[in-house]
């Protein structure tokens, strides 16, 4: 059985949806595997980065919603932040998780589990509190601050 089959049937869960980014993790994951990490960052350090990422994320499609064009300040913001900060915190996702999980299997499917997660509540935040899609950029720019 594929691995993909093998995970659902032991997790119970669609790990990644139509609605997720595969962009964004595929360039992480590939970041990964060929980007240094310039400091070790701790598991709290690490979901913070990729809430940030998260949250800009659907602020974009919010915005995108309500009629304002952001797509194209995102992707831009997206490349130019995703390297080190993105990756980086995914490979401390990655690390805590294999003090968790048995196999490599396991600490994939636990680091994806805990990116959606991550995911879900930006999503959730975005909806309840709405954004201020004017200050679209602004809001990146500070963003791009705290990733540092």
């Amino acid at each position: 059985m594929p691995v993909a089959g093998t995970v659902m049937l032991k997790y119970g869960v669609d790990l990644i949806n139509p609605n997720f980014e595969m962009k964004i993790l595929l360039l992480a994951i590939s970041a990964i595997a060929y980007c240094g990490v310039a400091h070790a960052m701790s598991y709290s350090e690490a979901v913070q980065k990729i809430l940030y990422f998260e949250v800009a994320r659907h602020s974009a499609v919010y915005c995108e919603k309500q009629g304002v064009s952001t797509k194209k300040s995102y992707d831009n913001w997206a490349k130019k932040n995703s390297g080190g900060a993105f990756s980086g915190a995914l490979l401390a996702i990655q690390k805590d998780a294999s003090k968790h999980a048995a196999s490599e299997d396991d600490q994939i499917v636990a680091s994806a589990l805990i990116v959606k997660e991550i995911s879900n509540r930006a999503q959730e935040y975005v909806s309840k509190s709405g954004i201020a899609c004017a200050n679209f950029d602004s809001i990146l720019l500070e963003y791009s601050r705290l990733l540092k």
